[in-house]
């Protein structure tokens, strides 16, 4: 039994994406994929999106993101995922910047990527409003690459 980080990653990215794909009868495409989180799940999708650049085209990360996310992802910038980042004007001040960094990082690296600071602080208000328009970005991006 694999259990903590490694054990979450596996059945999210396999065990419930080949369920989904099964029953579902969701997309097998990448350009189909997003993985979003908040708070902590935002971090957790920064690293997802990182470690499994393979399956995802979209990472929402929502009130979370460090150092750690401005790593190159596997297989190269080449390979990234665009990126939807949000957080609240009252949460830590440190976290409006360092989104801001990451999405000056991702612009170096000619990832497509949104950076939005909205009017509230470290809760729903934000993931909810982000979530929606998140999307119709990532959905007029995909619209121009067909």
């Amino acid at each position: 039994v694999v259990t903590g980080y490694r054990g979450h990653k596996i059945l999210f990215t396999d065990e419930v994406r080949q369920w989904a794909e099964d029953f579902l009868f969701v997309s097998t495409e990448r350009r189909w994929r997003a993985v979003h989180g908040s708070s902590s799940g935002g971090h957790y999708a920064l690293t997802l999106g990182r470690e499994r650049p393979d399956l995802y085209s979209l990472v929402i990360a929502n009130s979370n993101g460090g150092a750690r996310s401005l790593v190159p992802p596997a297989g190269g910038w080449e390979n990234a995922a665009s990126h939807y980042l949000s957080a609240g004007i009252l949460e830590v001040p440190s976290l409006a910047r360092t989104l801001s960094a990451l999405g000056d990082s991702l612009v170096q690296h000619n990832v497509p990527n949104v950076v939005n600071i909205y009017p509230s602080g470290h809760d729903s208000q934000v993931w909810i409003e982000s979530l929606p328009q998140a999307l119709n970005w990532w959905l007029g991006l995909q619209a121009t690459e067909r």
